[in-house]
């Protein structure tokens, strides 16, 4: 039978042999090659409605809990070290794949993380003043460093191989007096101490009382460790003992420190009983390192509060 013109193309257009439709993408591969292409919409994902397309283990390290369940990571922040340190751990991969898999999902990991990881890892990484885990450049407390068994020593290198580092620098052999300084039964204490923060001048008087030597000492020892302190000695007008006195908080052995706050009424009382203006009070005292709020802006903060007369 003769063909007219064009039939040619409806007998190749059913072919014996069927074609089948290309598989249609799954949401996860969309994303995928969105992303690879640098088309992704800025948008922050929900996690829910990507599970049914990821493997159990994928679906594990991308909640915060490592659980499978929301809350999920964000892709808006870097993942902290302390989820990779974990994952390792609970998946039995190295950390570095960890990160891998991470960036493979479009998930930023940390910029540096160890070979291996040891089982102490996570309770380090983790911040427990604030209970949230470390991160690269956040502050978080120094006496952190000080309460793991492993020593300051060894804590910092080991958070350095996170890529979370401290102005804080151990001398490789010590002295006596840094024994008493970075020592966990050392005098000069570190709580309340962030990471941004000068070491207050209040807790080197506090050593210095118990170890017998000047304040200056263990400010030029300090230096060496790259530690700045709140004043390089004692502020103008305030003798040794007198600072003592200020600093007391009701016991002979304690004294406010970095974690106290002192408030209009205390500033009050500690400048009646030095019989100085209230202004040269909070002066002294934030020389000292002291948290303490300023009479000025109390007051003026104050005044609004104040019931009036109707005119």
């Amino acid at each position: 039978m003769e063909q007219g013109p064009g039939a040619g193309n409806v007998v190749d257009a059913f072919p014996d042999t069927p074609v089948r439709p290309a598989r249609a993408r799954t949401v996860i591969e969309e994303i995928m090659s969105r992303l690879a292409e640098g088309t992704a919409p800025e948008v922050e994902w929900t996690g829910e409605e990507l599970v049914p397309d990821l493997p159990r283990e994928t679906v594990l390290l991308l909640s915060a809990g490592l659980d499978g369940r929301a809350p999920w990571l964000s892709r808006t922040e870097q993942v902290p070290p302390r989820h990779v340190a974990k994952a390792s751990l609970e998946l039995g991969l190295p950390p570095r794949e960890i990160c891998r898999m991470l960036a493979r999902r479009g998930f930023a990991p940390p910029a540096s993380v160890p070979p291996t990881v040891a089982a102490d890892d996570p309770d380090l990484l983790h911040d427990h003043q604030l209970d949230l885990p470390l991160r690269a450049g956040v502050p978080f407390d120094y006496d952190h460093l000080f309460e793991s068994a492993s020593g300051v020593r060894a804590n910092l290198e080991r958070l350095g191989e996170y890529g979370i580092t401290v102005p804080l620098k151990v001398p490789e052999t010590w002295t006596d007096l840094d024994e008493e300084l970075l020592g966990p039964l050392g005098y000069l204490s570190w709580y309340g101490v962030r990471t941004d923060q000068a070491m207050p001048f209040a807790h080197v008087i506090t050593a210095s009382r118990h170890l017998h030597i000047d304040p200056e000492h263990i400010v030029a020892r300090l230096a060496t460790y790259g530690i700045s302190t709140s004043c390089p000695t004692l502020p103008e007008g305030l003798s040794f003992t007198a600072a003592l006195d200020l600093l007391n908080i009701g016991h002979e052995f304690e004294q406010l420190s970095a974690d106290d706050r002192v408030g209009l009424q205390g500033l009050f009382e500690r400048s009646r009983d030095r019989g100085a203006p209230m202004r040269q009070t909070y002066a002294w005292l934030k020389a000292l390192g002291i948290n303490v709020v300023d009479p000025v802006e109390a007051v003026r903060a104050a005044l609004p509060l104040i019931p009036r007369a109707d005119p």
